[in-house]
């Protein structure tokens, strides 16, 4: 659940910074133009602030989230029945797997291991489209 919470908060924070960044984008738009700037300007480049401001403030609020949750985690605090169980899905028919047998070990670590193949793929991708698009002068 903490990681859904960090998910949301960073996907928030994201489009706050988006949107202020296109609303600052509208404003030097009208600004450079030379054009009196009229008030819906204005009003964008305060929204533009306002959400900048609130956008960084949750990516901080959001940083301390997920060191929390890792530290949570890495202590064994989430160790307990209550998560461990299927609570919030099956109420009070929630279970506990106390002994794994070796097929879910097997299938776990495939699980993994196919995550962490998609993981480093992707950051392999992205570095290769940014070394592509990157201008370089000489």
């Amino acid at each position: 659940m903490s990681y859904l919470i960090y998910g949301a908060l960073s996907t928030l924070a994201w489009m706050m910074l988006l949107s202020s960044s296109i609303l600052a984008h509208y404003f030097s738009a009208t600004y450079y133009r030379r054009m009196p700037t009229s008030s819906s300007a204005r009003i964008a480049l305060a929204f533009s602030h306002g959400l900048r401001r609130m956008g960084k403030l949750l990516a901080i609020i959001n940083t301390f989230v997920v060191i929390l949750a890792s530290v949570f985690q890495y202590s064994g605090f989430y160790d307990r029945c209550f998560c461990n169980a299927s609570i919030f899905s099956r109420v009070s028919g929630g279970y506990d797997v106390i002994i794994e047998t070796a097929a879910q070990a097997a299938q776990a670590k495939s699980s993994w291991i196919g995550a962490l193949v998609l993981a480093c793929g992707s950051a392999a991708a992205f570095l290769c489209l940014l070394n592509l698009l990157l201008d370089s002068i000489g």
